[in-house]
């Protein structure tokens, strides 16, 4: 995901990348190693502001909009 995001290169998908890698190895550690304070709190931030940054670099491919109005 995170690669993904860099080969993208646009700044929004790698930041959002970033944060979800993030928010999983939040997750991860919780689960496996010791608990976070706070780590629902955490892990949700980080989760949801991933997943809009992703969504909103989607915004800067003006071809991304001509195919579902039916252009070509």
């Amino acid at each position: 995901m995170c690669w993904t995001g860099f080969l993208s290169q646009n700044i929004w998908a790698i930041i959002g990348s970033i944060l979800f890698v993030l928010s999983d190895s939040i997750l991860s550690w919780n689960l496996f190693v010791s608990e976070i304070p706070y780590s629902d709190i955490l892990i949700m931030t980080t989760y949801y502001t991933a997943q809009f940054l992703i969504a909103h670099s989607l915004r800067l491919f003006p071809s991304f909009g001509k195919y579902s109005s039916g252009e070509k």
